[in-house]
């Protein structure tokens, strides 16, 4: 943690309630340069609010000067470019754009949505990367075992994150522990749900049971009963 960054993010005003919480919890996770990498779900957890109002607003941080985001991709085997996590930098000692550094006009001091002097050095312009896909199929089309009709799962998966959006770390979990657990057999696919049967169905949400192997009884082997010594006693 950066005492330096929190101190910062305390003195700032953000636009709402919930950007200065995040840039909080961003600052709280940055080392002395500014520069953190959590996931966006632990911010949500550490926020008590979902993982799309976290990304909603982290990019109206980005868009306000609060922080810089850098969105990474490394090339996937199929040849596409797969998401990774993002790298964020808190503007520590910057002044946020859009926010008045002077009192001019009657504007109250230190209030956002007024620039008080457009030649200010301390202002810093810097273009936002878009990322290349944002939904996070690339990254589960990476993790699922079986590959069949991508084009039906990806649609499958846009349906999905538009009515009930679910988060990438736990289906990814859900498809790796299947198949550590030899619930999914890689050499075994035909058994493995199809993607987008496995999407529609949010089969992430159901109990993984794995599979036990058959308990052989070990053979006892007894040793044979001898008839009495009497029987054979031979009599004159």
């Amino acid at each position: 943690m950066s005492f330096k960054a929190m101190a910062w993010a305390a003195s700032v005003k953000t636009q709402t309630p919930i950007q200065k919480l995040i840039l909080l919890m961003l600052s709280d996770k940055a080392n002395d340069e500014g520069f953190c990498w959590p996931k966006m779900q632990t911010i949500a957890d550490d926020c008590c609010m979902t993982r799309r109002c976290v990304l909603e607003n982290v990019k109206k941080l980005a868009a306000l000067g609060f922080i810089q985001v850098e969105h990474r991709t490394v090339e996937s085997e199929e040849g596409g470019l797969v998401n990774i996590s993002n790298i964020y930098r808190v503007q520590v000692g910057k002044a946020p754009l859009g926010v008045v550094n002077d009192v001019q006009g009657g504007s109250e001091y230190g209030s956002l949505g007024v620039v008080n002097d457009v030649h200010n050095k301390n202002l810093s312009v810097e273009p936002i990367k878009e990322p290349i896909n944002n939904d996070g199929f690339s990254e589960f089309w990476e993790t699922y075992p079986r590959k069949d009709n991508k084009e039906r799962a990806k649609k499958a998966w846009s349906a999905l994150q538009k009515t009930t959006p679910t988060d990438l770390e736990v289906i990814t979990n859900h498809i790796k522990k299947r198949i550590s657990s030899g619930s999914w057999k890689l050499d075994q696919k035909q058994y493995i749900p199809n993607p987008e049967a496995f999407i529609n169905g949010k089969r992430w949400e159901d109990e993984i049971i794995i599979p036990q192997r058959p308990v052989i009884a070990p053979v006892v082997r007894s040793e044979p009963t001898l008839p009495d010594a009497k029987y054979f006693v031979h009599k004159e």
